[in-house]
């Protein structure tokens, strides 16, 4: 009789213990598809936000060259004079 009630004490034992890696094994795939969701969001999000950063800065860029090609034909400057201006605007001493 004791046989049969350490059989199954054992046999209820691993039962448990097939459980609960069985649970430990769902929820941590499960927690892995939602990590690698999220991870996958955020990079999408830090590249769009890269190529709005990206495009303003050539934007402006656009915008100061296009000042600069104003500014040295109104002033009828040569190409020398022209590259000297924009030389010393980008110093900061024009």
């Amino acid at each position: 009789m004791r046989k049969s009630k350490v059989k199954y004490a054992i046999f209820f034992n691993l039962l448990v213990v097939l459980i609960v890696f069985t649970c430990v094994f769902i929820y941590s795939s499960q927690h892995q598809k939602g990590f690698q969701k999220k991870s996958i969001q955020s990079y999408e999000d830090l590249a769009a936000g890269m190529r709005e950063n990206i495009a303003t800065h050539a934007f402006s860029e656009q915008q100061v060259a296009r000042n600069w090609a104003n500014f040295i034909n109104a002033s009828n400057m040569t190409m020398e004079q022209g590259i000297d201006f924009i030389k010393r605007s980008m110093d900061g001493k024009g």
